[in-house]
């Protein structure tokens, strides 16, 4: 018999492959498609260890759209240091040191570029069948407003504080402010996923969502 520790490391593993290639069924076929046999089938793991793992298909759902939320939101609202933004090499202290030399004009520029960053992301045709389509059936309503606060509005809030204490924006409940704008760009991403032309939705989208952004401004 393995080690406890050998035994873990192997149960983490196959919850990994799970995931992954639950990922990969559920982006390629659609959450009402895809099978427990598919996705066991890809991970090459038994059914069983699928149902030691996960309660079933909803469950596994839940795990692939928080690991996904989490890469979107992390590539495009990342900026504060209690998430870990910058990698621990040699060019750590560049990076941080232009992190924290920023002038006002570049941290809102920055933070506007991020907002269409988000959108864009979400245009890909595997991230929106998992995010935009399934996830608001598949998941209750609690479910995905929570997912949304720890992997969307939660970073986001971060970005919007930082601009607070620089005055570059009014100070506003800042938990409710994050929460408007993630929803307005949840809304965005799904115009633009939903467009004939990607490209000038994304365009006009930004034109409704700058302005808006705009009028945050101190003195604005």
């Amino acid at each position: 018999m393995a080690p406890p520790s050998k035994r873990a490391e192997q149960g983490r593993a196959t919850r990994d492959a799970l995931i992954v290639a639950a990922r990969k069924e559920f982006a390629r076929q659609g959450y009402a498609n895809a099978s427990v046999d598919d996705i066991v089938r890809l991970a090459d793991v038994t059914k069983g260890a699928f149902y030691h793992h996960f309660s079933g298909k909803e469950d596994l759902f839940l795990r692939v759209f928080e690991n996904v939320k989490k890469e979107l939101s992390r590539g495009a609202f990342i900026t504060h240091a209690e998430h870990q933004p910058f990698a621990q090499d040699e060019n750590h202290v560049l990076h941080l040191k232009r992190f924290t030399e920023q002038t006002n004009e570049e941290i809102w520029a920055e933070l506007r570029s991020r907002c269409r960053r988000y959108i864009e992301l979400h245009s890909d045709a595997s991230i929106r069948q998992i995010v935009l389509v399934d996830a608001r059936w598949v998941l209750s309503w609690e479910t995905w407003q929570r997912v949304e606060r720890e992997y969307g509005v939660t970073l986001l809030r971060a970005d919007l504080r930082r601009a607070m204490q620089r005055g570059i924006i009014r100070r506003l409940p800042l938990t409710t402010l994050a929460a408007i704008i993630v929803g307005a760009l949840n809304e965005a991403c799904l115009l633009v996923a939903n467009a004939a032309d990607s490209d000038e939705a994304l365009d006009e989208a930004m034109s409704v969502i700058e302005p808006m952004l705009n009028g945050l401004i101190v003195d604005a």
